[in-house]
């Protein structure tokens, strides 16, 4: 798409489509996993509802037998949750200043767009 600001994402995400972020082809298009999150939320204004949905439709739509689909579920909901605890009430800016070292980076695709 050549203008991201029309792409149909954050539509479909809001009206209910599943849909998940990926790379599709990171050797033709130079983009990773935080490319994309990085993509999205400074394009669309993802609210962090919308991230953790992304995150888990990626889980439940994937094609992976359902007993290691269950436990990668299992796994992230009990991350979001321990997340959540620990930065729950502060903003991004506030959780980012407790983690010092943390430099938000982004990269080829992400910094182009």
């Amino acid at each position: 798409m050549p203008d991201l600001e029309n792409h149909p994402f954050p539509e479909l995400l809001r009206t209910g489509v599943p849909v998940c972020l990926n790379t599709d082809d990171r050797g033709m298009w130079d983009s990773n996993m935080t490319d994309e999150y990085y993509t999205a939320v400074t394009h669309y204004n993802l609210s962090w509802q919308e991230i953790v949905l992304l995150g888990r439709n990626s889980l439940s739509y994937a094609f992976v037998e359902e007993s290691i689909k269950s436990d990668l579920i299992e796994d992230y909901e009990s991350r979001i949750a321990a997340f959540e605890q620990e930065f729950g009430e502060s903003t991004l800016a506030e959780a980012l200043q407790s983690l010092e070292s943390v430099q938000p980076v982004t990269y080829g695709y992400g910094k182009r767009t």
